[in-house]
Protein backbone atom coordinates (compact mmCIF):
# COMPACT_ATOMS: atom_id res chain seq x y z
CA UNK A 1 0.00 0.00 0.00
CA UNK A 2 1.22 3.43 -1.13
CA UNK A 3 1.86 5.76 1.68
CA UNK A 4 -0.26 8.95 1.68
CA UNK A 5 1.54 12.46 1.50
CA UNK A 6 0.23 15.17 3.84
CA UNK A 7 -0.14 17.27 0.04
CA UNK A 8 -2.14 13.88 -1.09
CA UNK A 9 -5.00 15.34 0.87
CA UNK A 10 -7.99 17.17 -1.33
CA UNK A 11 -9.94 20.18 0.47
CA UNK A 12 -12.59 21.72 -0.98
CA UNK A 13 -11.55 25.28 -2.60
CA UNK A 14 -14.39 27.41 -0.66
CA UNK A 15 -16.41 26.12 2.10
CA UNK A 16 -19.45 28.06 2.77
CA UNK A 17 -21.63 27.49 6.10
CA UNK A 18 -25.16 28.46 5.99
CA UNK A 19 -27.79 27.92 9.20
CA UNK A 20 -31.52 29.23 8.92
CA UNK A 21 -32.51 30.91 12.54
CA UNK A 22 -35.14 33.21 13.28
CA UNK A 23 -36.47 32.92 8.93
CA UNK A 24 -32.73 34.13 7.97
CA UNK A 25 -29.83 32.57 6.75
CA UNK A 26 -26.21 33.44 8.15
CA UNK A 27 -23.28 32.60 6.38
CA UNK A 28 -19.79 31.90 7.02
CA UNK A 29 -17.07 31.53 4.01
CA UNK A 30 -13.43 30.66 3.80
CA UNK A 31 -11.62 29.43 0.80
CA UNK A 32 -12.67 32.67 -0.60
CA UNK A 33 -10.10 35.23 1.21
CA UNK A 34 -6.63 34.58 2.74
CA UNK A 35 -8.71 34.28 6.36
CA UNK A 36 -12.40 32.77 7.01
CA UNK A 37 -14.74 35.26 7.71
CA UNK A 38 -19.00 36.49 8.35
CA UNK A 39 -19.94 39.54 7.37
CA UNK A 40 -23.09 41.65 8.43
CA UNK A 41 -23.04 43.54 5.37
CA UNK A 42 -23.15 40.34 3.01
CA UNK A 43 -25.89 38.27 5.54
CA UNK A 44 -28.10 41.60 5.42
CA UNK A 45 -28.09 41.43 1.10
CA UNK A 46 -28.74 37.97 1.23
CA UNK A 47 -31.70 38.29 3.51
CA UNK A 48 -33.29 40.79 1.66
CA UNK A 49 -36.69 39.37 -0.02
CA UNK A 50 -37.10 42.14 -1.91
CA UNK A 51 -34.27 41.19 -4.45
CA UNK A 52 -34.22 38.23 -6.47
CA UNK A 53 -31.70 35.09 -5.39
CA UNK A 54 -29.94 36.30 -8.47
CA UNK A 55 -29.77 39.82 -7.36
CA UNK A 56 -29.02 39.34 -4.47
CA UNK A 57 -25.94 37.06 -4.78
CA UNK A 58 -24.03 39.47 -7.27
CA UNK A 59 -25.26 42.81 -4.77
CA UNK A 60 -23.61 40.96 -2.29
CA UNK A 61 -19.57 40.09 -4.10
CA UNK A 62 -19.86 44.26 -3.11
CA UNK A 63 -19.04 43.32 -0.08
CA UNK A 64 -16.55 40.59 -0.05
CA UNK A 65 -13.17 41.06 1.56
CA UNK A 66 -10.40 41.20 -0.42
CA UNK A 67 -8.67 40.06 -2.40
CA UNK A 68 -10.19 37.19 -3.81
CA UNK A 69 -7.82 34.12 -3.57
CA UNK A 70 -6.22 33.38 -6.93
CA UNK A 71 -3.47 30.82 -6.63
CA UNK A 72 -2.55 27.27 -8.20
CA UNK A 73 -5.51 26.06 -6.69
CA UNK A 74 -8.16 28.02 -8.11
CA UNK A 75 -8.54 31.38 -10.01
CA UNK A 76 -10.61 34.23 -8.44
CA UNK A 77 -12.56 33.98 -11.47
CA UNK A 78 -13.13 30.02 -10.66
CA UNK A 79 -13.67 30.86 -6.79
CA UNK A 80 -16.36 33.48 -7.66
CA UNK A 81 -18.63 31.09 -10.07
CA UNK A 82 -18.11 28.45 -7.03
CA UNK A 83 -19.19 30.65 -4.86
CA UNK A 84 -22.15 31.81 -7.00
CA UNK A 85 -23.29 28.32 -7.33
CA UNK A 86 -22.67 27.43 -3.71
CA UNK A 87 -24.80 30.64 -2.74
CA UNK A 88 -28.07 29.22 -5.44
CA UNK A 89 -27.66 25.74 -4.16
CA UNK A 90 -27.95 26.94 -0.14
CA UNK A 91 -31.15 29.31 -1.23
CA UNK A 92 -32.86 26.19 -2.74
CA UNK A 93 -32.30 23.56 0.23
CA UNK A 94 -32.64 26.68 2.60
CA UNK A 95 -34.99 28.78 1.35
CA UNK A 96 -35.15 32.41 1.82
CA UNK A 97 -37.74 33.00 0.18
CA UNK A 98 -37.95 34.88 -3.30
CA UNK A 99 -41.09 37.02 -3.60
Amino acid sequence: MKKRKQWDTGYPLITVAALKKDEEIRFAFSGLCPYPFRSKQIETILNNQDLSYKDRISTSFQYLPKPILNDTEGSSGYRMFVLETTLTNIFSVLGGEEK
